[in-house]
């Protein structure tokens, strides 16, 4: 729902800037609202639904595209930290029963050996994800459901996990 009044409001406007070269572009909310739709789409037709979903790497677009699909509409996002080698990588795999991986280019080393280990688990980048060309229905999620989960820092200890629903994130 956040997104569909987001689009009445904002169409056209610019809503997200991502740095090309030496300058920034900015991308239209109703293009986002698009990509974020596309994406979910994609998404739910690996079954993927009702799902943790890691994001690994820096943040960009289409981090943050994929970010709002899943806790919109396919399941729960579990954002990990980009400093995260792959022995933090394959603890959370198995703490979250993780369903699939969307990484940033970068870490494409780190994702070939958790591919090696674990190879019925699903990856991409995020821009094999943008690229899919895929559309249907889609029904948000309830937001009062966990919808993303998030890792503290850990330097005081081990990382805790928090988790989090869209009412928490988005509440005036």
């Amino acid at each position: 729902a956040i997104l569909c009044d987001g689009e009445q409001k904002f169409k056209g406007h610019p809503y997200i800037f991502e740095r090309k070269g030496d300058a920034f572009e900015g991308k239209p909310y109703d293009i986002f609202a698009a990509d974020v739709r596309r994406m979910a789409a994609a998404l739910l037709g690996m079954k993927l639904s009702g799902r943790n979903i890691i994001l690994y790497g820096e943040n960009s677009y289409h981090y943050m595209a994929a970010d709002i699909a899943i806790m919109g509409y396919v399941g729960v996002s579990c954002t990990l930290s980009k400093e995260w080698g792959l022995r933090d990588l394959l603890n959370a795999v198995e703490l979250l029963d993780a369903g699939a991986v969307v990484y940033a280019n970068a870490k494409a080393d780190v994702i070939a050996e958790l591919r090696h280990r674990n190879p019925q688990l699903h990856c991409m980048t995020f821009d094999e994800l943008a690229n899919f060309d895929a559309q249907m229905p889609l029904t948000p999620r309830d937001p009062h459901a966990c919808s993303k989960i998030i890792f503290s820092s850990g330097t005081t200890g081990i990382p805790k996990a928090v988790m989090l629903s869209t009412d928490n994130m988005y509440a005036n």
